[in-house]
């Protein structure tokens, strides 16, 4: 940003991926971080480019260091960790998906439970599933008190 780079930011998952001048893609190996993959390829380039222009177009710009904006990327964190946990993916998964260390991701669990005022998982997926439902009650009733 410092230096006139454009930074987006998705609430959900995005692979790493690096491209250079549209003929080189980089992604990461089944094994992890630790091996990476150059793709030559110029349909798969091309194809990978795509998908990326798609997420960033869809993703909000984060141009800005103010309360708001750390604000949105806070919410953007916290909904999808939520739905890590309701699809039921383990730390290590979620974590990799989410594209931080499986510490800093438990770290976001234990700021639900918080937040919740829950101390185990199981109460934390309760608690989560109670509001969610309360939320489609709401909508429901929300909806049902609409005029024609």
């Amino acid at each position: 940003i410092k230096h006139g780079a454009e930074v987006r930011t998705l609430d959900e998952f995005f692979n790493r991926l690096i491209v250079v001048d549209r003929r080189l893609a980089i992604v990461p190996g089944v094994e992890g971080y630790q091996v990476a993959l150059a793709i030559h390829d110029a349909g798969l380039v091309a194809y990978l480019v795509d998908i990326f222009e798609r997420y960033w177009e869809r993703a909000r710009g984060f141009t800005d260091r103010e309360l708001n904006t750390e604000r949105e990327v806070a919410d953007d964190v916290h909904n999808m960790t939520v739905r890590m946990l309701v699809e039921g993916h383990s730390d290590n998964a979620s974590a990799k998906r989410m594209g931080v260390s499986t510490r800093t991701y438990a770290g976001y669990v234990a700021s639900l439970k918080a937040e919740y005022g829950v101390e185990t998982r199981f109460q934390l997926g309760y608690a989560i599933g109670q509001q969610e439902e309360r939320e489609r009650h709401e909508q429901r009733a929300a909806t049902a008190a609409e005029p024609d």
